[in-house]
């Protein structure tokens, strides 16, 4: 948690040069549980809740603090490095897809609103499947299939103008290359895009 109000006119960014100096911990605050049941030797459900001083993906809503299921899905792994995937699930097209919302293991206070703050939709319902392959002793290549639809409420613009944006026919792929202290990743994606 954090105590930094931003200044309303600046709506996309909670950064310190762009604040009115009030001290507040609801801008920008996060609660979460994390929890992850291992079925049988296969099988794995994992949810996450997430409330937050921010109506996320809203931007610059008043906080609510509701809890929202962000991940909620089940993995299958029929073979070693490989899995699939099934329900509510982060777009992996970040770097930080894994702990997008996990603050302690980001490498800066909070990730850059250029790159992560313009997505549209943060997770998408569907199916996806990865297959990580060892190349070398410190060596990983990571490939994923990634499938689905979604809906999010979203308030963009200098006028903040109220949407419903939507996607649907959802196909993508990543690839990500791991080195011992690198990474290189790649992702490509598709759908149709709608708003109400």
């Amino acid at each position: 948690m954090y105590g930094i109000e931003p200044l309303r006119s600046d709506v996309y960014s909670t950064y310190p040069e762009s604040t009115n100096g009030r001290l507040t911990f609801t801008e920008g605050s996060l609660v979460g549980l994390n929890v992850r049941a291992e079925m049988d030797d296969n099988w794995t459900a994992i949810i996450q809740l997430l409330a937050s001083g921010t109506n996320y993906p809203t931007i610059a809503a008043t906080p609510d603090w509701k809890p929202r299921a962000d991940w909620f899905y089940v993995v299958y792994h029929p073979l070693e490095g490989l899995s699939f995937k099934f329900g509510r699930q982060i777009f992996p097209n970040w770097l930080l897809s894994e702990f997008f919302d996990v603050g302690l293991t980001y490498p800066w206070r909070k990730p850059p609103s250029l790159v992560y703050g313009v997505a549209l939709n943060k997770a998408f319902n569907g199916i996806s499947t990865e297959y990580r392959h060892k190349l070398a002793s410190d060596l990983f290549l990571t490939g994923s299939l990634f499938g689905g639809s979604d809906k999010s409420p979203w308030v963009w613009g200098g006028t903040l103008a109220a949407s419903e944006i939507g996607i649907t026919n959802l196909l993508g792929a990543t690839f990500t290359l791991d080195g011992d202290a690198w990474r290189l990743k790649g992702m490509a994606r598709k759908g149709q895009w709608y708003d109400q």
